[in-house]
């Protein structure tokens, strides 16, 4: 779920995107690569994140953060887990340098810019 400023439709906060990351028990995200920048805080449950070649294992109140470039695939161990996430992504999308990769177009070489997916 995405955060918006309900005036304008566009990022809660100047410059900055907020995200909540829903995952149902045991469930695994869809890999995807991106050029924003990320900070994650755990909310509820617990599990990993596979961040490029490093596995991070959290818990409820762990912060963790997901640097660009890197394939992330997220997974939640036993229950269902929430991440807050803030990111920069809004940043780079106003300034046409955000672009994104994700699993229903990863036959496709380099990553698409947001929109083009």
């Amino acid at each position: 779920m995405r955060y918006v400023n309900p005036l304008t439709g566009g990022s809660g906060m100047a410059m900055m995107d907020c995200f909540l990351v829903q995952l149902d028990p045991d469930a695994i995200t869809l890999p995807f690569r991106t050029t924003a920048n990320s900070v994650c805080c755990v909310v509820e449950g617990s599990g990993e994140s596979q961040v490029g070649d490093d596995t991070i294992r959290w818990n409820k109140h762990d912060i963790f953060t997901l640097p660009q470039g890197n394939r992330i695939v997220h997974k939640s161990s036993g229950g269902a887990a929430r991440l807050f996430q803030v990111s920069d992504r809004d940043m780079y999308a106003r300034l046409g340098l955000l672009k994104e990769e994700c699993a229903w177009n990863l036959s496709r070489r380099g990553m698409l810019p947001a929109g083009k997916r």
